[in-house]
């Protein structure tokens, strides 16, 4: 039988690690990990004096949240076959993990199926997932900051690694409705609509460079790290000039491949992304 691993993270979210923890506990499944991200709360005390089979993973150098990196953080304290990935406000009703246990298939990764025809926004970024295609793609990649996209990257980068994105039944978890503020609680930038627009262009300007790397999914973090400064500083110029005329950006990229019998290909290719907003 496949081995499981259950992590989250928490940074000012204890009041939903108070609720969710405890569900999961109860289910024993092999690993439970708890990435304290400089919990202001003590998440992480909270969890030791509680749950002393759980273990927690401390960070400690970032005033603000990561949650890339705080689940690449937990993640690589995992030996399990498969992980699951889940923000503390999501609670398991039912057994999850035996649903798994009977119907997961290791070539494949799982989401909470739709209600009525819909993703729960809530429940969006929670995913289960094989260690080994965790792995392979070297996880979340860390660029994205501030809330939202990092979970639709990895979505999308496990697809084009071939495994087939399932859903299990919603019933199965719950959400702890909280207040949007919340969200936004640990960033400088406080609109989630800035977030998303700075995060869904970083994502398209991605997705070029994917496609012309013949769609592999693992891109070097340093040409990441560089788009994604570029999109955020593109996106503050225009938010300072006050919006008024579409943001665009342009891209150059200029990439080299190896083909057949030590020959090169060389790429240089521009684009523009342009953002309208009313």
């Amino acid at each position: 039988m496949s081995s499981t691993a259950f992590i989250t993270t928490c940074k000012g979210r204890l009041a939903h690690l108070q609720q969710s923890l405890p569900r999961v506990v109860a289910q024993q499944p092999d690993e439970i990990i708890v990435v304290d991200y400089g919990c202001p709360e003590g998440a992480g005390r909270w969890v030791e004096e509680n749950f002393p089979t759980v273990k927690v993973v401390y960070v400690t150098d970032d005033p603000s949240f990561c949650a890339a990196r705080a689940r690449n953080i937990g993640s690589r304290a995992a030996t399990a076959d498969w992980l699951f990935l889940f923000d503390a406000d999501i609670v398991i009703t039912a057994d999850l993990f035996g649903w798994l246990a009977e119907q997961g298939e290791l070539d494949s990764f799982y989401r909470a199926s739709r209600v009525d025809g819909r993703r729960v926004e809530d429940s969006w970024g929670s995913v289960i997932c094989a260690r080994r295609h965790f792995e392979k793609l070297h996880g979340y990649d860390e660029s994205f900051r501030g809330w939202g996209g990092e979970d639709d990257d990895l979505y999308l980068r496990l697809r084009l690694l071939g495994a087939r994105e399932v859903s299990y039944p919603s019933e199965l978890i719950a959400v702890i409705s909280h207040d949007e503020s919340l969200r936004m609680s640990f960033y400088q930038q406080k609109t989630k609509r800035a977030h998303q627009h700075i995060n869904r262009l970083y994502r398209q300007a991605k997705g070029q460079l994917i496609a012309l790397q013949h769609f592999n999914p693992v891109v070097p973090q340093g040409l990441c790290l560089d788009l994604r400064k570029r999109v955020e500083q593109g996106y503050q110029r225009w938010h300072q000039r006050g919006c008024s005329e579409p943001l665009k950006i342009a891209f150059s990229f200029n990439l080299q491949m190896e083909l057949n019998r030590g020959d090169q290909l060389q790429q240089n290719v521009e684009t523009t992304l342009t953002l309208s907003v009313e």
